[in-house]
């Protein structure tokens, strides 16, 4: 512990006095005590979907950015080396509509649909995290989107995309309409991501209860919930496809008092 002794008063030049020492031992104090004991690792996987096992040659195979898995229906993987020039980066998109996205860092990128009028069947992908979250410890998660144009080479923009926690692999039937049971971490909600040229940010600030073994994301939303902008009314069906890339799952650093 810090003290200021008889020794060190009889040591103040002129312009010190004890007020000016007792401020300087109190600040060695602090930081003598106080220690971080979280670090700013982060906990995703893979988390650009950048290593691959092989190189994607069609759609729905995200699951080749291994521990990464397709949760729901057919998300898909888009890279560099892409044997079918439809998931290769920066020039496919949906897989078949020739559509232009640079890659924001990396090599490439997820995508899927998180709106489909017709039906409402959205995809969801998931993987298992690199470490266990600690009960009642803040963490931060930040993951990014750019919307794709639909089939109809149209803009259709929603603000419906999000990520939330599960206990283990997220596995249920594929029903028109249904909506995934689970209330997201954090979620772009109110403000429709409409830029096509720059990665939009999603990101908040999440408190574990130390349950949490994988992350899922998607759209955690029932059509009525969910809202689009429609570029073109005719259009039909109305559906929103995002890219997705750079996430990151991480501890808020906190001090504990020793």
């Amino acid at each position: 512990m810090y003290s200021i002794t008889l020794q060190t008063l009889s040591q103040l030049t002129a312009t010190d006095d004890i007020l000016t020492v007792y401020m300087k031992g109190l600040i060695v104090a602090l930081l003598l005590v106080i220690s971080p004991v979280a670090y700013a690792q982060n906990l995703v996987p893979n988390p650009g979907f950048d290593i691959l096992t092989t190189c994607p040659s069609g759609q729905g195979q995200i699951n080749l950015a291994f521990p990464w898995t397709s949760a729901w229906l057919t998300p898909d993987l888009y890279n560099g080396c892409a044997i079918d020039d439809n998931y290769t980066v920066p020039q496919g998109g949906l897989g078949v509509y020739n559509y232009y996205q640079p890659q924001r860092s990396g090599d490439g990128y997820a995508g899927l649909f998180v709106y489909w009028e017709s039906s409402l069947l959205t995809e969801f992908i998931q993987t298992p995290l690199l470490d266990e979250m600690t009960n009642g410890t803040q963490y931060y998660v930040e993951f990014y989107v750019v919307p794709d144009l639909n089939a109809s080479k149209e803009w259709i923009y929603t603000d419906a995309v999000g990520l939330a926690f599960t206990e283990s692999v997220y596995t249920a039937e594929v029903i028109p309409h249904a909506v995934v049971g689970l209330e997201p971490a954090i979620e772009n909600e109110g403000t429709l991501i409409t830029d096509t040229m720059n990665w939009t940010r999603v990101s908040g600030c999440y408190i574990a209860d130390g349950t949490e073994e994988y992350l899922m994301i998607g759209n955690f939303r029932n059509e009525t919930e969910t809202r689009i902008e429609v570029e073109n009314p005719n259009i039909w069906p109305h559906t929103n496809y995002f890219s997705l890339k750079m996430f990151w799952l991480k501890y808020l650093i906190r001090y504990r008092i020793l």
